[in-house]
């Protein structure tokens, strides 16, 4: 992580945890406001004098900071704070980008993955419990659900430590359980932000309704266990837009196979004499999908994808090409990115859609 990456890193964390208390300006703020400083020094650019200044700054889009080493590492487009306060979306996710996920409850799900794996050595049925869990937890209808029902997956499994790893996925929901509603999209639990209903990711503000939200409820006399925020965010939410596209393709009778290889990809499909793999990518920030496949473009062939939702690029229409920008040469070369919306064109040929 660069000096510019850093800056952003801790001025994002310093101003979560100014907005919880106000009176007591965070030491990662100032921290950041010197880092940020010292950047723009580096550039030969006169930097915010003040932490004031900074903050009218951060309200601005990055491509009108005048500082390239930011242009570099955070969306040209995108601001730090809002206008009228609070971070923006593309900063919550950067600072969620750069937490390792060894620190988040995200692990636990990079544990049942290498676990599978090396069972899938001495038994081909880690496929499928894989895929099972996979698609379990990427479904909205599992996302609040009574003890009673995690248990009985759990144990559906027939593994011991898959079946604890997997309890691992959920906790028990916030009480009292009738002052919280479901999200629209993802069916996980609200948080009332200022007077309003609001879930933690941008796709289900993108997709959900939120005007008339449904009140938890509970019918069964279990204790309400939900995902953990790292499962929500990092396996949920990308999950449905997942299994959206493969069950489209399935409705199309298309012979499709979810999270293939143990997870080498989201979907592959077998066609008559070829076979193709897709990989749905839910990123919003530019920079941090062209990393992301810059760092694995190996493991993509000449008949591999990866699709772009539709919801994305409503919200970004230019996202396909900026990523295109920011890959190097030999991801380029390898890599074809696609909207959700080619998808089927591509298969009807069976070959390169680009």
């Amino acid at each position: 992580m660069d000096l510019a990456q850093k800056s952003l890193l801790n001025i994002i964390q310093g101003l979560r945890g100014w907005s919880r208390d106000w009176r007591k300006i965070p030491k990662e703020l100032h921290l950041g406001h010197l880092q940020f400083s010292q950047v723009a020094l580096n550039e030969g650019i006169i930097p915010p004098g003040n932490l004031y200044d900074l903050l009218a700054m951060l309200q601005k889009p990055c491509q009108e900071w005048g500082i390239p080493a930011f242009e570099a590492s955070f969306d040209l487009d995108a601001s730090i704070l809002k206008k009228y306060g609070g971070l923006s979306y593309e900063a919550e996710e950067f600072l969620e980008e750069h937490i390792s996920v060894e620190e988040s409850e995200a692990r636990v799900m990079l544990e049942i993955l290498s676990y599978c794996r090396e069972k899938f050595k001495e038994a081909n049925s880690y496929q499928e419990l894989y895929s099972k869990i996979r698609e379990f937890i990427s479904s909205p209808e599992h996302a609040v659900l009574p003890s009673g029902e995690v248990y009985d997956f759990a144990h559906s499994l027939q593994d011991k430590k898959l079946s604890d790893l997997f309890f691992a996925l959920y906790e028990p929901s916030p009480l009292p359980y009738e002052e919280y509603y479901y999200c629209p999209y993802c069916g996980w639990t609200l948080t009332s932000q200022r007077g309003k209903n609001r879930c933690t990711n941008r796709s289900c503000h993108l997709n959900g309704e939120y005007r008339n939200p449904v009140k938890m409820s509970n019918t069964s006399r279990d204790v309400l266990w939900r995902l953990t925020p790292g499962i929500q965010r990092y396996v949920l939410v990308p999950g449905i837009a997942e299994l959206k596209l493969y069950k489209r393709l399935e409705n199309k009778k298309y012979n499709v196979q979810l999270y293939p290889e143990i997870d080498r990809y989201d979907i592959r499909v077998k066609l008559e004499n070829s076979i193709i793999d897709i990989d749905v990518k839910e990123y919003y920030l530019i920079r941090s999908l062209a990393d992301n496949i810059n760092a694995n473009w190996q493991k993509y062939h000449e008949n591999s994808y990866i699709v772009i939702p539709g919801h994305v690029l409503r919200e970004k229409p230019y996202f396909i090409e900026r990523v295109s920008n920011y890959l190097s040469p030999e991801a380029h070369r390898h890599i074809n990115i696609i909207p959700e919306s080619k998808v089927l064109s591509v298969l009807e040929r069976g070959v390169d859609g680009q």
